[in-house]
């Protein structure tokens, strides 16, 4: 997937994945219910932290992961094709395998 947009310097810009209004056991859940914790598709990277050596350093984010962010993390921006997030990488709670 390619989008019309880079993010610049530690941020990434993310897919959220739509969330379960049905539990596995069939429970429908209202949407003011959720847990607080969000997956998303990394769709884009910027270039890294800047050091204070100058120097930007590796963003352990890649293009195609999924990762886990709180809710309301980041910022909200809509594309041509469609909503995403521009997220922090330290927002970021870890990386799904």
């Amino acid at each position: 997937m390619t989008v019309p947009f880079t993010p610049i310097n530690n941020n990434i810009l993310v897919k959220m994945f739509p969330e379960s209004k049905v539990t596995v056991g069939g429970l429908h859940l209202p949407e003011v219910s959720g847990k607080g914790i969000r997956k998303a598709e990394v769709v884009a990277v910027g270039s890294g932290k800047l050091t204070d050596s100058g120097l930007y350093s590796d963003m352990q984010c890649a293009v195609g992961d999924t990762v886990m962010l709180h809710e309301f993390t980041g910022i909200e921006v809509e594309l041509e094709d469609g909503k995403y997030r521009v997220v922090n990488e330290d927002d970021v709670i870890g990386i799904l395998k």
